[in-house]
């Protein structure tokens, strides 16, 4: 068999190996396999996905969720439309004085100061409220409701029947709450059926 000139020996078969010298071996292809490990989808649904070899990029569950995704992405971009600026007066809830507001704001105090104050008696009057009518001291009133926050507080006395009102910045009974309920005594059940 002859072969071509060009064609590159090894050095065993020329027999020019020198002491000390390796023969030349193919160098073993080292690839490195795809692990497809399991993914959360990008859009947030929470749905888990392997990515198949053929896409190992992939990021969306699926299509739907690529598509719900650049929907949510562009309308960030867009711009917000501004609603109706339509201005309508109003009564402060604290101070009792008319102001201007636009439509949608749902706006209940003149100023920022005067929610911030509003807040602050609300939880004075709850801490009132806890001292006088359930017998406890100031100190274990105000620690109470520091503990439990406003937000249960609020729906803790809401539940209880309590209504606060803004006017005399206080939480009160409504009067239907403390009229007295009507007694079964003196009625007679038979002459009613009858």
């Amino acid at each position: 068999m002859v072969r071509k000139a060009t064609e590159l020996k090894s050095v065993i078969e020329t027999r020019l190996m020198v002491k000390g010298d390796t023969p030349l071996t193919s160098v073993p292809a080292t690839t490195r396999h795809y692990k497809p490990r399991a993914r959360k989808c990008k859009c947030g649904c929470g749905r888990k996905f392997t990515p198949a070899a053929r896409t190992p990029h992939q990021v969306y569950f699926d299509d739907n969720c690529r598509k719900r995704d650049h929907r949510r992405k562009a309308s960030k971009l867009r711009k917000k439309q501004e609603p109706d600026t339509a201005a309508q007066v109003l009564v402060c809830e604290f101070c009792r004085q008319p102001f201007w507001s636009t439509t949608g704001r749902h706006r209940k105090y003149c100023k920022p100061s005067h929610a911030v104050m509003a807040a602050e008696h609300r939880r004075d009057a709850a801490i009132r409220l806890y001292a006088q009518g359930d017998g406890w001291s100031l100190q274990r009133a105000t620690d109470a409701v520091d503990t439990w926050g406003m937000k249960a507080t609020t729906k803790t006395l809401r539940d209880a029947g309590y209504i606060y009102d803004e006017a005399a910045r206080s939480w009160i009974v409504p009067a239907r709450l403390l009229e007295p309920v009507p007694s079964n005594e003196g009625y007679d059940l038979a002459a009613a059926a009858s």
